[in-house]
């Protein structure tokens, strides 16, 4: 097996055992969110007397799914894209294309990490409004979401690589059910 392939597989099992994380991070989050938010409700309407957390903490609960939620749909391909172009480009244009939008959205996602991480460092001393909670731990959503996009795109990159060289199929993803049962 040559480098490239061995690089891919290395990668893809590392992002696969990531992804079955942040699979069962967003199912955990988006039933916390559930429940922050009929208690907010149950509370308000049926007790007459809301509670004050409910709805800030339910905000820092969608901003970690969303960026827990992010890698996955990178993976799947399910983020919005304009493809018209490089799909309609001549084969070696267009794959390399792609490869060139790979790389572009691996700056920015490396951008975002170390960015990302200035801004909840400097929030460090700043709590949150009704709960004692320090808003560095909300902030850390994005350098965490963006390093394992940054750990997608790589893979993704890499497979790109290694089809435009081969001029054929990139290696195949393991059988379904490697990443946690789902697709």
């Amino acid at each position: 097996m040559d480098p490239v392939n061995r690089l891919i597989r290395t990668v893809g099992a590392f992002n696969r055992a990531l992804l079955a994380s942040c699979r069962w991070g967003v199912v955990l989050l988006v039933a916390t969110i559930t429940v922050i938010v009929a208690l907010g409700v149950f509370f308000r309407f049926v007790l007459n007397n809301s509670l004050p957390w409910t709805e800030e903490v339910a905000k820092f609960v969608m901003v970690w799914l969303a960026f827990i939620g992010a890698p996955v749909v990178l993976k799947e391909g399910g983020h919005i894209a304009i493809d018209v172009v490089p799909t309609r480009l001549p084969s070696p244009l267009g794959p390399l294309l792609m490869m060139l939008i790979q790389v572009i959205v691996m700056v920015v996602l490396g951008v975002l990490v170390f960015q990302g991480w200035a801004l909840a460092w400097n929030a460090l001393p700043q709590l949150a409004t009704t709960v004692d909670v320090s808003l560095f731990y909300i902030f850390l959503a994005v350098p965490i979401g963006s390093a394992l996009m940054l750990a997608v795109s790589l893979e993704l990159l890499l497979r790109q690589l290694a089809a435009l060289g081969s001029s054929g199929a990139p290696p195949s993803e393991p059988a379904s059910g490697a990443a946690g049962g789902w697709q």
